[in-house]
């Protein structure tokens, strides 16, 4: 038999992390560049920003995280999908039906 070395170990422990994450369809971004993204799309749609919120984690795996954005025109945030790989822009947030993708 071959004896394991914690290396492999290690390289295993990453891999299964990965697994996982892939399988539960999460990834977890860096939140910085999706706030800049809302921000830009209010902006451009003519809105005064106050502040925006974004989440942490691509929940189906689309490149796009749940954004929140106070502006000064409306009460309500504005609802929006941002992406955090490549600012690329956002688009409105759509309710998901569980389950679908």
């Amino acid at each position: 038999m071959e004896r394991i070395t914690m290396s492999m170990y290690r390289v295993m422990g990453v891999g299964m992390w990965v697994a996982c994450c892939v399988l539960s369809s999460c990834i977890e971004v860096d939140e910085k560049q999706s706030r800049v993204e809302a921000a830009r799309y209010a902006t451009q749609l003519g809105y005064e920003v106050l502040g925006t919120a974004c989440s942490g984690m691509d929940q189906d795996a689309d490149g796009y995280v749940f954004c929140s954005v106070r502006v000064k025109e409306i009460q309500a945030p504005l609802a929006l999908e941002c992406q955090w790989v490549g600012g690329k822009g956002c688009k409105q947030a759509l309710p998901k039906l569980r389950g679908s993708n």
